[in-house]
């Protein structure tokens, strides 16, 4: 289980997501500029990995420049070496 509230509760969403209900109709609720819109369970899991990706593309460009090896290259074997 994930240590933040807003992960764990995607962590559920994730573990119910079978290939039966992946297309299942949903209405995500308004906000950021939009009203309500309709699409399906799976389209709103990809976005949501996505979106997870690109944070976590940030925080590697901050680490890098604070000089810290991100978690995803730390075990990583260098070329030449």
């Amino acid at each position: 289980m994930s240590s933040t509230p807003s992960l764990a509760y995607c962590d559920t969403a994730y573990s119910e997501t079978t290939d039966a209900n992946f297309n299942q109709p949903v209405q995500i609720q308004s906000g950021a500029g939009m009203g309500p819109a309709n699409t399906v369970r799976g389209a709103i899991l990809v976005f949501n990995t996505t979106h997870n990706n690109e944070h976590y593309g940030n925080i590697v460009v901050y680490m890098r420049l604070k000089g810290h090896v991100p978690p995803s290259t730390a075990g990583a074997k260098q070329p030449g070496k």
